[in-house]
């Protein structure tokens, strides 16, 4: 009546407070799925990266592989062209040891045996031969020794110069195979570059590959730092609010409680004035009106003692 009962239950300071821990729950929970959807799509996207980098590394490779495969078969392709140079001068510098003594005498025998006149030899020496008979027989010494001698002597030196000139050639193809054989080393030396080259730019691939992906790991943990501290802050800003709306809850129980008490004080100071002022007054005039004003109780005796109206006296309740 007149609103009494919800100014005395608090029930209304209560369901506001309760409404409000709702609201703030739901909040919190929203949030927090929030935070989470969102920490989880950024972790997904850093692994996509992850997967691009891998990615990237292994065309890199592949791309390193290739050249470095090709640049080898050209280096191969110089270096065979100069063996069958290299062989050569390989045999004809051991011919050359054979033939200038370097190996013994069985170098020597092999020298002997290996050695080959040029196609031209035969003919310098039968022309240097006849030319020799024909001018003995013009002398008329055709038969004598001296003229056989002289042509001995010739055919000697001729064969002489025949084996020094064998030695020259020997000596020239040996010469050729050694620059051969630099030609080649210069080959090797080039695969190698090519082979340095390649390890270290396959190790700047990985190297960079690493960095980037541990920057991505990096990321993430700072992702999920991030939403760790916001959904703390978050909790925390929500667990005040539930403590506050708590402590609303708790005062409007205290705050109906001290209403109660209020109209309680209110009826009994109402109570003490009511009877104050008919013990004030006179039973007649105090009492009297209050139940309907007539005159009141009559007479000059109460008794109290046992709750009686003397003789001779008579309660007015206001003509009623």
């Amino acid at each position: 009546m007149f609103g009494l009962d919800k100014l005395t239950s608090g029930k209304d300071g209560r369901d506001a407070a309760k409404a409000m821990s709702d609201v703030l729950v739901n909040t919190r929970d929203s949030a927090l799925q929030s935070i989470d959807r969102g920490t989880n799509r950024a972790v997904a996207d850093l692994g996509q990266a992850r997967n691009v980098y891998r990615g990237a590394q292994r065309n890199q490779l592949d791309a390193l592989r290739s050249g470095y495969d090709t640049a080898r078969d050209y280096g191969q392709r110089a270096y065979d062209a100069f063996t069958p140079y290299t062989n050569a001068g390989r045999n004809a510098f051991g011919q050359y040891q054979d033939a200038i003594g370097m190996n013994g005498a069985d170098g020597r025998t092999r020298a002997l045996a290996a050695f080959q006149a040029g196609p031209g030899y035969q003919w310098q020496v039968d022309q240097a031969t006849d030319a020799a008979a024909r001018k003995a027989s013009a002398l008329g010494l055709t038969a004598s020794g001296n003229t056989l001698d002289a042509i001995t002597r010739l055919g000697s030196n001729l064969a002489n110069q025949e084996y020094g000139s064998y030695l020259d050639r020997l000596n020239g193809v040996s010469q050729m195979g050694y620059n051969a054989t630099g030609q080649q080393a210069g080959a090797l030396r080039d695969l190698g570059t090519v082979a340095t080259g390649y390890g270290r730019d396959r190790a700047s691939v990985y190297g960079q590959t690493a960095g980037n992906i541990a920057q991505t790991y990096g990321q993430q943990a700072g992702y999920h730092s991030g939403a760790g501290n916001a959904g703390g802050q978050l909790i925390a800003n929500i667990g005040q609010g539930l403590a506050n709306a708590a402590s609303q809850n708790e005062l409007a129980g205290q705050q109906a409680a001290a209403n109660r008490a209020g109209l309680l004080m209110s009826g009994l100071q109402l109570g003490a004035s009511v009877l104050g002022g008919g013990f004030g007054g006179g039973m007649g005039g105090g009492l009297g009106s209050l139940f309907g004003g007539g005159g009141g109780l009559t007479g000059s005796n109460w008794n109290t003692g046992n709750g009686t109206v003397p003789a001779g006296m008579t309660m007015n309740y206001g003509g009623r």
